[in-house]
């Protein structure tokens, strides 16, 4: 069974209930996947610079990638940690409604 698509049933409350030290806590993998979509939104921001953006289709290019390459770090971010898309998700939401520290974004 693949544990990015099936696996446990997350809390909604500590969605990162479950994860053992090897995988780390919530405040960890919440660092992991924050860094995770900053590295798609830079790689993005290289490939179609927003601010050389005209045209609509140019900005729907720019984050139509930024999306793909975003959702491709997640799944690895999830795959590599052995826990659920939701769990992800979810670790992600808690972070954001507890405001924890955020990563410094790659330059």
């Amino acid at each position: 069974m693949n544990r990015a698509t099936h696996g446990p049933t997350v809390s909604a409350e500590k969605p990162w209930e479950g994860l053992d030290s090897q995988r780390g806590n919530g405040w960890a993998v919440y660092r992991r996947l924050v860094s995770a979509e900053d590295r798609g939104q830079a790689e993005a921001d290289r490939v179609f610079p927003i601010e050389n953006a005209v045209t609509i289709d140019d900005f729907t290019q720019h984050f139509e990638l930024v999306d793909q390459l975003q959702e491709r770090y997640r799944r690895e971010l999830a795959d590599e940690l052995g826990i659920t898309r939701d769990q992800l998700r979810g670790i992600g939401n808690e972070g954001a409604r507890q405001n924890w520290p955020m990563p410094t974004p790659p330059r």
